[in-house]
């Protein structure tokens, strides 16, 4: 597991591997094909066609470095050039089964055989880098210690900030559930995570250990997002936001980008900025009588006022 630990592996092995993916999905391929029994006439041009297949694909790996990647952060962008390489590459099988049916009237390579080839190599070049990718993120990062999240917001927004969360391999977080206000998304999935309703939002802050509760949404009303801010933070859990699109990095979303929610953002106006000297030389050696004084407003203010050392603080409330 040395090489998991490195976050690489030697070129020429991914290189080696991509081969033989390559020499047996032509095996494969002449075996279903023929149904395991493959006859006389065509055992004779099964080496031919394996070399010719081989040789081909690995001149195409060659050229577009398909093996350059890094493994352990296979990303879709790999699996398009993947593909892209390889149908290239089975265009080429066509026009020599062309070439040779105008020549000597046969095909070279059963188009059925190219077809199954084809599949069998997309599948198993990706498939490979996908589960080398599953396995060092669990290495390096196992899920055992990873926090629970909920997503607000099951649309598209909601989707890219699990990937975004998936993708990052030294994520601490692992997202627990999805919670939208479209009672229709309810009971439903995600990429195997479920949908709830946010009247569930409660009961699942409650019955499980969340760590944070990531908005999504793109256009939530305040008031909502007050709502959602007020009920997390009386189960002492975080909130925090995906920044709007425009702000996204290459058009793309990183866990970077999530950020904690300041109080600032349920504010209808610019913050202000209190000017601490005006308001020292205002409520120094004063004294000050609060109204109201045991409500949550009030409470505050005396806090904020007794920190500027009034001579006398009065606090007065009917309760």
């Amino acid at each position: 597991m040395d090489f998991l630990k490195r976050k690489s592996t030697p070129r020429w092995l991914v290189y080696s591997v991509d081969v033989l993916i390559v020499l047996l999905s032509v095996q494969i391929a002449y075996q279903l094909r023929f149904n395991f029994s493959i006859p006389a006439s065509e055992v004779y041009w099964l080496p031919k066609v394996t070399l010719f297949v081989v040789v081909l694909r690995a001149i195409s790996f060659i050229i577009a470095k398909t093996y350059a990647g890094i493994v352990f952060y296979t990303s879709t962008q790999d699996a398009r050039r993947i593909v892209r390489t390889v149908s290239v590459v089975s265009a080429l099988f066509i026009i020599t089964n062309l070439i040779t049916y105008q020549t000597h009237k046969i095909y070279f390579i059963p188009f059925s055989i190219i077809i199954i080839e084809y599949l069998g190599t997309v599948f198993g070049l990706i498939v490979l880098r996908t589960l080398v990718k599953i396995v060092f993120n669990e290495v390096s990062n196992p899920s055992k210690y990873k926090s629970n999240v909920i997503v607000f917001g099951a649309g598209s927004a909601g989707v890219i900030a699990k990937r975004a969360i998936d993708r990052d391999g030294a994520s601490r977080y692992k997202v627990f559930a999805f919670v939208d206000d479209d009672a229709k998304l309810a009971d439903r999935k995600i990429e195997d995570i479920s949908i709830y309703h946010s009247d569930e939002l409660p009961r699942l802050l409650s019955e499980n250990t969340i760590a944070s509760v990531i908005i999504s949404t793109q256009h939530l009303p305040k008031e909502r997002k007050a709502d959602l801010i007020d009920t997390c933070l009386s189960h002492d859990v975080s909130v925090q936001t995906v920044p709007p699109v425009n702000l996204w990095i290459n058009g793309q979303l990183s866990i970077g980008q999530i950020k904690n929610t300041n109080i600032e953002d349920l504010l209808e106006r610019d913050e202000i900025t209190i000017d601490s000297n005006a308001v020292s030389a205002q409520l120094s050696n004063k004294v000050i009588l609060v109204t109201g004084a045991a409500g949550s407003i009030g409470s505050e203010l005396v806090r904020q006022i007794a920190s500027f050392k009034p001579q006398k603080l009065i606090l007065f409330d009917q309760g």
